[in-house]
């Protein structure tokens, strides 16, 4: 059978095989798909052997895959266990074909087992693995894979409306939402059964349909379906006559911004259709056909339409609303708004002298006068500082131009006009100046300032009226943090860049004209606010953090304020990592893995002035700088802050190998992680023994792991059984633990050297320091038909943590040990070698006897309570080599001029006594006693109480 995967391979399966089929030669031929000529051609031999006669080494399989049933999104593991020598090669058929190993989602473990991550329909077949060296090739049983998804039928998720209105000639959409596994297509069915799109071109979850001059009643059903079923939901698409509009509509009341309405309420609607609500249309009657305004009015037939202009004629009117729609207007109505009060002060006041003793006055109407000007109030001064109730007025009719006598001469006078109409009093004009002095310039009009950039304003004015020998202008600016500055402006020019300014700073501008005559008056003051800039300066008190080995919290403060330009709309938070030559080192690689932890973050200026920066790398050092926005754009970068993440547990050591030594010792070599994440306190080699068929041997002895310390990227292992398979991983670990481990390495120990040695004991043959004990033993069960060459014994006492390990050999099965210490426990380890080395070891815990100590207490050192006329000693015991035994006590003797000596027997490392006269000398000594009896006495120890001592 031919199989092909895809247009160039395919696969020749041929089942079963027959031992005809011995020696045949297959061949595979590539043709040009045009003319059919040979363009290549490759030729195999089959070779059949007898099951009987298989080759030592033949591959086999111990175990295949089994039916296997997964869900869709599961992950399917199908098992192939192969022995064989050398050691088989794997390959997996689905369907007699290659399985793609490109494919992510498909891998192979270390046994050869298929893992299927993820899986989908696609991967659903028949499964074998086929077995391979250069003794041949085996097959296993196939097994079929079945990958379930959970499906369920179609269901609406959204129905349409069990009903529709709409008015004739209108339009309406209909829809409507299913779903369901696999997903159902959705279309439409008219009520008499006509579908109205294709239904396997239909869309899938949702179908809106769009009806569009709907001129009669009709019914609609919703189609769902898919591989499970279909379901329906119908709907009626009602077509109803619109409302008649409301009748009577009159004003019945009105001021100056409100007019309330009333009209007469619809009694019956066509098709019996309830008035939902009334809705007011309105829009002053000269507005150039401008929108309606709309009022919504429920339940009533009365309202008051507000936020209307004064004195504006509107014209309204009022439609009901059902289910339907919105009925005809009704007919309109129109009405005037009462006069308010000027809105707006008199325009474009102009003041000059006439005389030496009279000015004229000059104005514009209100801009919104709200009614009928009946007259002007215009008040003037030569004192503008005084209560404006003190003002002189002239009151002048609807004009537009008054003359002021009765003035001092060469006096300055403020004039401000003052709108009335039939409802009031408008607001005052702005103050304008002029001096009572015929042809001094008045002030320039119109005085605008606009800003042209973040240190330019550009300043523009209008000639004073009634002026036509100006020399030239002056301006005057100054802002709140500077003080007044003039520039003159030659000639008739009106208008100037004042540059060189702050950027965001609010300045105040006047400007005066010149003639022959003299200086004029200042004009109104105008302020303008230069635009904002990118900050000049960098973000103040910037702290970083660290939460976590991969999260830093930065904090930080805004620029000065004279250097922020503006409002701080936002910061950009900028991280990197600091990379020293020896990270450069480790990095061998080359993958530059580092740009993972380089990034910006924006942070908008209405939050909080911190920020969590994440997914960083652990134990690694950051500098992060912190700059400031306007809406011009960035300023300078804060001077970097230094912060390193916390550490976090290594990765995976690099470059796992282990090689056997002997049979039961074995060399690990590794590389250090590339992530050591933090300080490395050490590796840790797990070992494991696996069965015949690599599966781990749970009833086995097992091991504990193998500490080494981080400076060592080797270490050897010790009493492994021979000819067995085991399973080696290394990690890592620091202060924060146990780091990721290396893929497992099966490593097979080479077979065969000896078995323990049998019945180890121990004799003694002396007692006393020195110690001497014979240990003997007798030959291994099994030595595998090989003379053992030698003994190895190994011993170090256990009661010492930095214990050395002794080494002795011999040829015999016993040994004499000497120079052994009183008192202790050892550890004896035999093990016998042959020329496949040492085999495992036979160990014995045997204690010494107990002898007495043979070395004196040491450190002793004194104290001395004057107030309380105590003497008080303390003391370390004998070193451990000199206790011979464990340390039960301790005889103390105090020694005093022409008495006796004082002897206390005691268990603890301290005494005290009680002192005498001062001045005295005093001599102490201390032996330390165990089962055995007391040891030597310690040096002596000379007290002599003085009484400006305490302590020695």
């Amino acid at each position: 059978m031919v199989e092909a995967v895809d247009d160039t391979t395919s696969t020749l399966l041929i089942e079963p095989v027959r031992e005809r089929d011995n020696n045949t030669e297959i061949g595979c031929a590539l043709l040009d798909a045009d003319d059919g000529q040979l363009l290549a051609k490759a030729t195999a031999r089959l070779g059949v052997v007898d099951v009987r006669r298989l080759a030592p080494g033949f591959p086999k399989v111990v175990e295949g895959p089994k039916l296997r049933t997964v869900e869709k999104g599961g992950s399917a593991t199908l098992t192939c266990r192969v022995v064989g020598d050398p050691k088989p090669s794997i390959l997996w058929l689905k369907n007699a074909l290659p399985v793609n190993m490109t494919n992510r989602r498909y891998s192979i473990s270390t046994l050869g087992s298929l893992v299927i991550q993820n899986a989908d329909e696609s991967d659903e077949g028949r499964y074998e693995c086929v077995a391979r060296n250069h003794n041949g090739v085996t097959h296993s049983q196939s097994a079929h894979l079945y990958v379930k998804v959970r499906v369920f039928p179609p269901f609406f998720s959204r129905r349409p409306e069990s009903r529709y209105q709409v008015m004739p000639g209108g339009s309406v959409n209909l829809s409507c939402v299913a779903v369901g596994h696999p997903m159902p297509r959705v279309f439409w069915r008219r009520g008499s059964g006509e579908d109205l799109e294709d239904a396997f071109k239909a869309p899938y979850g949702r179908n809106v349909l769009t009806l569009t001059a709907v001129d009669k009643t009709e019914n609609y059903s919703c189609v769902a379906f898919s591989s499970l079923g279909n379901i329906e939901s119908s709907t009626t698409v009602e077509v109803k006559a619109l409302a008649y509009p409301p009748s009577n509509l009159r004003v019945l009341k009105q001021n100056s911004n409100s007019v309330e309405l009333a009209w007469d309420p619809v009694i019956a609607a066509p098709d019996n259709n309830i008035v939902l609500y009334y809705l007011i249309e309105y829009r002053p009657k000269y507005a150039d056909m401008s929108d309606f305004f709309t009022l919504k009015v429920v339940n009533q037939t009365e309202t008051n339409v507000t936020n209307l202009q004064p004195y504006t004629q509107y014209e309204f009117h009022v439609r009901s609303v059902t289910a339907v729609g919105h009925s005809r207007p009704s007919r309109p109505v129109e009405t005037t708004t009462h006069e308010a009060p000027p809105q707006g002060p008199p325009k474009n006041v102009h003041s000059r002298a006439v005389s030496v003793s009279s000015i004229m006055v000059q104005w514009e109407p209100p801009e919104k006068p709200n009614g009928f000007i009946v007259a002007y109030m215009v008040y003037y001064t030569s004192q503008p500082t005084e209560p404006f109730s003190v003002w002189s007025t002239k009151e002048v009719g609807n004009e537009r131009l008054t003359t002021v006598g009765d003035l001092q001469p060469n006096v300055v006078y403020t004039v401000r006009v003052q709108a009335r109409n039939s409802a009031g009093f408008g607001p005052v004009s702005e103050p304008v100046s002029v001096v009572t002095q015929p042809g001094i310039p008045g002030q320039p009009q119109n005085v605008k300032a606009s800003a042209i950039g973040a240190r330019r304003i550009l300043l523009t004015w209008e000639s004073p009226l009634f002026s036509s020998d100006i020399t030239g202008y002056v301006l005057r600016y100054n802002s709140t943090l500077t003080d007044h500055v003039e520039e003159e402006v030659g000639g008739s020019k009106t208008e100037r860049v004042v540059e060189n300014l702050t950027p965001n700073t609010d300045y105040s501008f006047q400007v005066y004209a010149k003639s022959q005559r003299g200086k004029g008056l200042f004009s109104r003051a105008v302020s303008q606010r230069t635009n904002p800039s990118v900050p000049s300066g960098a973000p103040e008190s910037v702290v970083v953090e660290a939460l976590s080995s991969r999260q830093l919290r930065v904090i930080w403060e805004p620029p000065l304020k004279s250097q922020q330009n503006g409002l701080i709309t936002g910061y950009r938070i900028n991280w990197e990592p600091l990379i020293t030559a020896d990270d450069d080192a480790d990095d061998e690689d080359g993958d530059d893995d580092d740009d993972s932890a380089v990034g910006t973050v924006e942070h908008s200026a209405d939050k909080q002035r911190s920020v969590v920066i994440d997914k960083l790398m652990p134990y690694t050092d950051y500098q992060i700088t912190v700059a400031a926005r306007t809406v011009k754009g960035y300023g300078p970068p804060s001077e970097p802050a230094i912060a390193r993440t916390h550490d976090d547990v290594p990765g995976a050591p690099l470059n796992l190998k282990v090689t056997p030594l002997n049979a039961s010792s074995a060399h690990v070599a590794w590389q250090e992680p590339i992530n050591k994440n933090g300080i490395l306190v050490g590796y840790s080699v797990h070992i494991e023994e696996l069965d015949h068929l690599g599966l781990p041997l749970h009833s086995g002895r097992m091991f504990p792991a193998h500490r080494v310390a981080s400076d060592k990227n080797e270490t050897v292992v010790h009493d492994l059984i021979p000819n067995t398979n085991y399973s080696f991983r290394l990690n890592a670990y620091n202060r924060k633990g146990d780091g990721l481990f290396t893929k497992a390495l099966v490593v097979s120990m080479p077979s065969l050297p000896p078995s323990e040695p049998r019945d180890l004991s121990v004799e003694l043959i002396q007692r006393e320091m020195p110690v001497k004990l014979l240990l003997k033993w007798n030959e291994p069960e099994k030595t595998y038909a090989k003379p053992v060459l030698r003994y190895r014994i190994r011993y170090a006492t256990l009661d010492n943590f930095n214990h050395t390990v002794e080494t002795q050999f011999t040829n015999l099965t016993s040994f004499i040990l000497q120079n052994l210490k009183n008192g202790r426990s050892y550890e004896f380890a035999v093990a016998a070698e042959n020329e496949q080395g040492f085999g495992l070891s036979k160990k014995l815990v045997v204690t010494t006897p107990t002898a007495a100590p043979s070395g004196a207490p040491y450190d002793v050192r004194y104290e001395i309570d004057p107030s309380a006329k105590r003497l008080q000693f303390s003391w370390e015991p004998p070193l451990l080599d000199e206790r011979n035994g464990e340390i039960t006590g301790y005889e103390t003797r105090l020694s005093i001029p022409s008495r006796n000596d004082i002897v206390r027997e005691i268990h603890e490392s301290t005494v005290s006594f009680l002192m005498g006269e001062v001045g005295v000398r005093y001599g102490f000594a201390v032996r330390a006693k165990n089962s055995r009896g007391y040891g030597p006495w310690s040096e002596p120890v000379t007290v002599e109480t003085q009484s400006d001592c305490k302590k020695w």
